[in-house]
Formats: structure tokens, C-alpha cells, sequence
């Protein structure tokens, strides 16, 4: 049997006097039911606003939700941008370069790594990117690649002592023909003719989607990608190829 229960509070005059003040318009009856009325609303939508929790874990919200592997692809998001496009003879990569400060030089880690005979690049938070470049062999096949990247997203993805990796990871090879796989934070690993992620993404995917080809050809796919990037802002870039 559900029992409502007497809750006494004690308010400051100031809200005392709100709470007359909505009283008086004759909405509610009693400074109480306005209360109640208060906290029925704050516990509606507090699932959006704050999870219940479940923002914080590596667990399922009542929505069916993730919310971390959301928050981790979010984060990705806002890194500089990485676009891959598969073409007849090959496969293109190029990453987005911050501008360094006036007078400042920017050294820092490439975006694009070549790995046995594999392209890999990200973007996102490059600390976590470290770690998983830390953890992929070099190889001759893409779709091997993918899924050791793949194998370390899942282990952070479901454990309840790490956060999920805020990394997005792009991999680009041959494999009997050019090969261009994306894997999201959940390890959910998607095959792709031109993908990207980061600052600027959807213009970029914009802009090569008007001028893609099925047969377009490397140098034709970096001119697209280029003109690309310059539409979302991005002039200072990294390029890298592998030529089937």
C-alpha cells in the first residue's frame, strides 16, 4: 500500500514569500502543492539532465542508453577532424592540424601513423590515442588492425574500473582492393568509401559527397579532401596515402 508521508521543511522568508506570491494566483491551493508539484517536475526530467546515475558507469540507463560511450564520442567530436577515402588505387587519409599559438612551435605526436602496411588515425583525446596506438601490432591486413583497436575500445567499453576511450579511429589499407574501416568508442567497427569524424565533420562529409566518384583516383581524392578540409576551416593538414 503506497503511504504519502508528512515532509516538514524549514524555507527562507524570501522563498516563503514565491511561494504566497504563486498562492495567490490561485493555481495551487497551498504553498505545499506547489512544492510537490516542484519536485514531481525536477524528478521528470531529471533522467535527461543528470542520468540517475548512470552517466557515471559503464552502464545501461532505462532509456537503453550508454551514456558514457556517448560522452566518449562527443569528445572525439571536438578534436581536429579525420577524413579517409577509399579510391580505385588506394586509400587517402588526412587529419586536420591545429594552429599553434603566435610564436609558438607545435611539435606533437602525427595524427596518421603507418602501421606495417596499414594507415591509422584518429581523432579525439590524444592521450587515449596513445594508448591504443601502444596496443596495435604492425600488420599487413586493415580489417586485423580494426579489430585490435576494436578489442581495446570493447575492454573499456564494458569494465567498470576504466572510462570508455575518447578516441575515434579511422584504418585504411589493402586487402585485395583498398579497404577504409571506422571504429567508435563502443568497438563498433563500420566499413566506409569516405568517413569522417571531428571539428567540422559534416561539412567536410558534405563537400567530398558532392564530388565523390565510385572510380575517383587518389590524386583526384586529394584535391576533394583538401578543398574539403578548407571549407570546415582547416588549412594545416597531415596526408597520407597507400597505393594499392
Amino acid at each position: 500500500m503506497d503511504i504519502m508521508r508528512e515532509v516538514r521543511i524549514v524555507i527562507p522568508d524570501e522563498l516563503d514569500r514565491v511561494l504566497e506570491g504563486i498562492v495567490s494566483t490561485g493555481l495551487f491551493s497551498s504553498k505545499a502543492e506547489v512544492v510537490r508539484a516542484a519536485l514531481i517536475y525536477f524528478l521528470n526530467i531529471l533522467p535527461t539532465a543528470t542520468g540517475r546515475g548512470y552517466d557515471v558507469g559503464n552502464m545501461f540507463s532505462p532509456e537503453g542508453r550508454v551514456l558514457q560511450l556517448e560522452y566518449a564520442l562527443e569528445a572525439a567530436k571536438h578534436g581536429a577532424p579525420i577524413l579517409a577515402i577509399k579510391a580505385e588505387n588506394g586509400v587517402l587519409m588526412v587529419a586536420g592540424k591545429p594552429k599553434a599559438y603566435i610564436g609558438i612551435s607545435r611539435k606533437g605526436p602525427s595524427k596518421i601513423r603507418r602501421i606495417g602496411d596499414v594507415l591509422v588515425g584518429f581523432t579525439g583525446l590524444g592521450g587515449d590515442a596513445e594508448y591504443v596506438y601502444s596496443r596495435i601490432r604492425p600488420q599487413k591486413s586493415p580489417w586485423n588492425v580494426a579489430k585490435e583497436i576494436s578489442r581495446v575500445f570493447e575492454e573499456h567499453a564494458v569494465r567498470s574500473d576504466v572510462r570508455p576511450l575518447g578516441v575515434f579511429f579511422v584504418v585504411g589499407g589493402i586487402e585485395g582492393e583498398p579497404k577504409v574501416y571506422a571504429i567508435e568508442p563502443s568497438g563498433t567497427i563500420s566499413e566506409y568509401d569516405v568517413v569522417c569524424w571531428g571539428k567540422g565533420y559534416s561539412k567536410i562529409l558534405s563537400y567530398v559527397a558532392e564530388n565523390y566518384a565510385e572510380k575517383i583516383s587518389l590524386s583526384e581524392a586529394e584535391k576533394i579532401a583538401v578543398e574539403a578540409m578548407a571549407k570546415a576551416g582547416w588549412e594545416e593538414l597531415e596526408v597520407e596515402k597507400i597505393v594499392s
